[in-house]
């Protein structure tokens, strides 16, 4: 009983500390349009007192403006608030967690924050989303945080997001494939601000070859191939030639125009080669 009594006294401990809170906030909103409306009024009475029929002429128009302005940034206190509701902890341990506040969310004062420019094929990242309310503070929310990403593929898929019941969320993106993944992170039924996008790129594994005439060198590359082996080669239409990576063959006899290539996986592996201008299929062996 005196657990029950003491949990009940913090909780309405927290929904007083709330409530000021707000109020708080309430009082600087109305301080500072009291300020700008003594501002106007002084201004209106000076020119009464001290300007002439000209002046009062060529000011009426702008004055008029300030009025409305200030009329239509009324103030506008939230006085039916929703009450906060305070979440029983499901978790035991030494420090006893009697619960945490569940309180409604200011979706304009929510931030998406740690979003990569881009991802690495096979690389994750963590985005962080903390929900606040409309004082600025961090607040769990009533309603459920949800997030989904759609893959280059045209495939959605729902993720996780853990929290630490203080309104900060952690989202684990995985680039399982290249292209770009489009992250929507929703409030209930209600978007966090736009979606999104993160460009998933492929690792590059290697480089092969540069510019020259000579063996690895490459001035004019037009095709490629590859087999099991891992065996690449590569038609080179400036060159008139074909030259294999792995067994670093190379052959320029009877090619005029190489544009297509293939590569069988038997063994002796075989180079087929598309000839333009010969009007021919040529096979090598290598």
């Amino acid at each position: 009983m005196k657990v029950k009594r003491e949990e009940q006294s913090r909780i309405e401990e927290l929904k007083h500390q709330m409530k000021i809170d707000r109020a708080a906030a309430d009082i600087c909103d109305l301080e500072l349009k009291h300020g700008n409306i003594k501002s106007a009024c002084s201004y209106i009475m000076s020119l009464m007192h001290h300007g002439n029929a000209a002046q009062l002429l060529s000011t009426k128009k702008n004055v008029g403006k300030r009025f409305e302005q200030l009329i239509t940034k009324g103030s506008k206190l939230q006085t039916n608030r929703d009450e906060a509701v305070v979440k029983q902890s499901t978790e035991f341990s030494v420090n006893v967690i009697l619960g945490y506040l569940v309180s409604d969310v200011d979706i304009s004062k929510c931030t998406n924050e740690n979003i990569p420019k881009r991802l690495l094929k096979g690389d994750s990242a963590d985005l962080l989303i903390t929900t606040r309310d409309s004082t600025g503070n961090e607040v769990f929310p009533k309603q459920q945080l949800k997030a989904k990403v759609r893959k280059s593929d045209g495939a959605c898929e729902e993720m996780s997001a853990s929290c630490d019941m203080n309104g900060t969320y952690e989202v684990t993106i995985y680039g399982q494939m290249g292209g770009k993944y489009e992250i929507t992170i929703t409030l209930g039924d209600v978007p966090l601000g736009c979606p999104v996008i993160i460009p998933v790129i492929k690792v590059l594994v290697m480089t092969i070859g540069c510019e020259g005439t000579s063996w690895g060198q490459y001035r004019n590359p037009c095709a490629v191939a590859m087999n099991v082996d891992n065996d690449i080669v590569c038609v080179d239409r400036s060159n008139k030639g074909y030259k294999s990576s792995q067994k670093r063959a190379y052959d320029e006899d009877g090619l005029d125009y190489p544009n297509g290539v293939a590569l069988t996986d038997d063994v002796p592996c075989r180079v087929v080669v598309a000839d333009r201008d010969n009007h021919c299929i040529k096979v090598f062996v290598q």
